[in-house]
């Protein structure tokens, strides 16, 4: 009688505390969501190992990241960049947009055209499934989340259709319903990334639109030839004055638009842009030596010699944000007094 009865007051007690253990996690269900965050924070550059290599085009590879020990990807915002080390140099960097949605969070891709004697592009293509690379978490500030339900428009150049390309695919997998409508131009039909995914995807969702534009003609193709112009977008998206406009391609095609659509009255601030350009190769001899004062940061500093800014401020013990080192990201952009010269505006 003793011992059955202590065992039951036993096993009631062990269920009283299971129950409160449930009810503990009940009442704050956060706690297993907010280890996890902190599993899986991003905070420096790691070794990412590449899973998958698709060629879209002949130029064209998407390289698919996974993180090691089973971590997911953290937050991050649709048109952001990831930074790369190319090879064992530390300082030798280059970005590529994200191409894929931000609500796949086991798999992250990018998507890199290979140029003519480009660094970066170079050495990725030569990349195999399996290889590790030095990766930096997400960066950028060209996205659309921000925006309320209005309508975007979406104008592509070439592999600048990867930014756009991870919007579009967030907003569709968030189930999103504001229209959205795609002009990606390219030189000839071998040269259109993603083709079959975005006619799927056009077909799919009724709020979606996808105008791929060939910048030469070619026998059996029934879409648009041309150039792309705010003419153009506005007979096949009809004028609303809410629409946010989204730019990513070479500058000669996309200035061009741009202007026009100030012209028709569309405000500053609904037009955005991202330039893709690759470093400019130059001759660090032919640089001349520079005097000059700099202030940063309260301090002011004597520049001396021909260091870019970065390197500079880096010497004097600065540590300014960075990604990509050569001016073309953006990341490290300051405001600057005087005359100046640069090797790229695309920052």
């Amino acid at each position: 009688l003793h011992l059955s009865t202590g065992f039951g007051s036993f096993l009631t007690l062990l269920l009283g505390l299971r129950a409160v253990s449930n009810n503990k996690k009940a009442l704050n269900p956060t706690l297993k969501t907010q280890a996890t965050q902190e599993d899986n924070a991003w905070q420096h550059k790691e070794k990412l190992e590449i899973v998958d290599i698709v060629s879209e085009t002949h130029d064209i590879k998407t390289f698919r990241f996974q993180r090691k020990g089973g971590k997911s990807f953290p937050a991050f915002t649709s048109g952001q960049f990831l930074s790369f080390q190319i090879g064992e140099n530390e300082k030798s960097l280059r970005s590529y947009s994200i191409s894929s949605s931000v609500t796949h969070r086991e798999l992250l891709q990018i998507s890199v055209k290979k140029l003519p004697n480009g660094l970066g592009s170079g050495w990725f293509h030569d990349r195999k499934i399996g290889d590790e690379v030095w990766g930096f978490p997400p960066s950028g500030l060209f996205t659309d989340s921000p925006l309320t339900e209005v309508p975007r428009v979406y104008v592509a150049g070439g592999i600048g259709i990867t930014p756009l390309l991870s919007m579009i695919a967030t907003n569709l997998d968030r189930a999103k319903r504001f229209p959205m409508f795609l002009f990606y131009g390219v030189r000839s039909q071998k040269d259109i990334a993603f083709h079959s995914l975005l006619n799927y995807l056009s077909e799919r969702y009724p709020n979606f639109h996808y105008y791929p534009v060939l910048g030469e003609s070619a026998e059996g193709w029934t879409g648009k030839t041309g150039r792309i112009s705010a003419q153009m977008i506005q007979e096949l998206t009809g004028k609303n004055m809410q629409t946010h406009y989204f730019f990513c391609g070479p500058p000669p095609m996309t200035n061009p638009i741009m202007e026009d659509l100030l012209k028709e009255g569309v405000p500053i601030d609904q037009i955005h842009s991202e330039k893709f350009a690759s470093p400019q190769a130059f001759d660090p001899e032919k640089i001349p030596t520079r005097e000059a004062k700099v202030k940063y940061n309260n301090a002011t500093l004597q520049y001396n010699g021909k260091q870019t800014l970065l390197e500079f401020l880096e010497s004097q013990g600065f540590s300014p944000s960075f990604a990509c080192r050569v001016g073309v990201c953006g990341t490290c952009k300051s405001r600057a007094k005087g005359k100046v010269h640069t090797l790229t505006d695309s920052g």
